[in-house]
């Protein structure tokens, strides 16, 4: 039986089930010679890809007995050329394993090599949001993973590419898009799991009410609950609201809020001001914000996922409630211009 310290040396974000149900599923993927992708809002779901690739009992349990020849990668891919970052992964690859293979071949080529030696290879690629826009290379992507039966790959998006709007690429490349999973945001065991570990780490002391507390507000999304501990570690005589209202953590929420489509932030702006309607209800946003968790519905009741994000709400109102008219500043329709400090105005 496995004690608790082994536990949090193999994983410090999520539980032991979240760990393995994630490795036996995206491994599977790899073992099947498919390929996958993975919509996650929480990126955290990203790395793990990283935790996985360096377990090798758990390469060997969802791989099996053979799991050596395969060649288990990870990109994070933030800009340039795609295929280019894939070679040098492979190559990579190949020279921690001791594959002699010669580098100035072609991608294709390279892949035609490694097959022939036994080998199968499959890549975690991570940070691709923007190649949903870049048909060009994601039909070349798809006829790779077509010609070569021995690589997979597991694409990691932060927005939905399910929506109607997208289908006409994912149709043409079925293999690509072949496994397609939403992952909501962590569930309330997880949430603790890894808040606590990092109380732990910090040696900070909180009551049970205030972990729930954390927890609610970043609706479990560990960037956020880690910046709330790090400002009660670093500020140990203030109080937890103070640490809510951090500057730093609020910059966080507002980089999660621009993540999310125009439409997905209207949605969430009609739940906290009560405006929603029928046609709301049934659009392709709000039926993904619920299965994301970024709503909750209680009963007939929707609340935010986040309610950290109440405070851009409550922001972007009163900005689109300011009009500026001849030089002059127009709150509600009420002239401020001449209640506003030099510095206000």
């Amino acid at each position: 039986m496995t004690n608790m310290s082994e536990k949090y040396k193999l994983v410090d974000s999520v539980s032991i089930n979240t760990f393995n149900h994630d490795a036996e599923k995206w491994l599977k993927i790899i073992r099947y010679h498919e390929s996958g992708t993975i919509i996650a809002f929480q990126q955290d779901a990203f790395y793990r890809s990283t935790q996985i690739i360096s377990n090798k009992k758990i390469l060997k349990k969802y791989l099996g007995n053979y799991f050596r020849k395969y060649l288990i990668g990870y990109i994070q891919f933030e800009q340039g050329d795609l295929f280019e970052s894939i070679k040098n992964t492979v190559l990579i690859l190949c020279n921690e394993r001791k594959i002699k293979i010669d580098k100035s071949k072609s991608l294709d080529n390279l892949l035609i090599d490694i097959e022939g030696k036994g080998y199968d290879i499959g890549l975690f690629m991570s940070h691709i949001d923007n190649l949903i826009f870049d048909e060009k290379s994601l039909l070349k992507l798809e006829q790779i993973l077509r010609k070569f039966r021995n690589f997979s790959v597991i694409l990691f998006f932060t927005q939905n590419i399910t929506y109607k709007k997208h289908l006409g690429i994912i149709k043409k490349c079925s293999s690509l898009f072949s496994n397609i999973d939403i992952y909501p945001l962590y569930g309330k065991t997880d949430s603790l799991f890894f808040l606590e570990n990092n109380c732990r780490l910090w040696d900070i002391k909180l009551s049970s009410k205030e972990k729930d507390s954390i927890v609610q507000q970043t609706g479990g999304y560990y960037w956020l609950i880690r910046s709330i501990l790090r400002s009660i570690r670093d500020n140990p005589n203030g109080s937890l609201e103070n640490a809510l209202s951090d500057h730093l953590l609020m910059s966080k929420v507002e980089v999660l809020w621009d993540r999310l489509t125009r439409e997905e932030q209207q949605i969430l702006k009609k739940i906290e001001n009560g405006s929603l309607d029928s046609k709301d209800l049934i659009s392709e946003e709000y039926n993904y914000l619920l299965k994301i968790h970024l709503l909750n519905l209680d009963g007939n009741k929707t609340s935010l996922g986040i309610p950290l994000f109440k405070k851009i709400i409550k922001r972007d109102f009163q900005v689109d409630n300011i009009q500026i008219l001849s030089n002059e500043i127009f709150v509600n329709n009420k002239n401020v211009t001449y209640e506003l400090s030099k510095g206000e105005f």
